[in-house]
């Protein structure tokens, strides 16, 4: 869709300036919600899914595993090889990858905790 060419933020900037009126904000993302620090960004969150894929240009650099054990945070990232990590969100697909099925399979065991874990603490308050 594009062609190749070289990575230039001060150009980037400059063009959305001429197109848009707009300043570029390449890191708002991180600067709003956080990433720059995961451990410290993100250690009062929880149930939360990351997954990319090795399509996902930015797989590389955003978060990933090394950041936290999912069984004691609730914290988890799926990496969906040959895939990005839009795969795993859409129906199931005849022309479906086992990478895809697995990331599939280990979100809903995780979903299904999440779920089990509200209901059980929502249970004991209301005894």
């Amino acid at each position: 869709m594009f062609w190749p060419q070289p990575y230039d933020p001060k150009g980037d900037a400059a063009q959305c300036m001429q197109d848009w009126g707009v300043t570029s904000q390449p890191n708002w993302t991180l600067d709003y919600y956080g990433g720059w620090k995961p451990k410290a960004d993100f250690k009062d969150a929880t149930n939360i899914i990351f997954s990319n894929g090795s399509q996902d240009p930015w797989h590389i650099g955003g978060i990933n595993n090394q950041y936290w054990d999912a069984d004691k945070t609730g914290l988890v990232y799926v990496f969906i090889q040959d895939g990005a990590h839009h795969f795993d969100l859409r129906a199931d697909n005849l022309l479906d990858t086992k990478f895809v099925t697995d990331a599939r399979a280990t979100e809903m065991t995780y979903i299904k905790r999440y779920v089990k874990e509200y209901n059980d603490a929502r249970d004991q308050v209301t005894q």
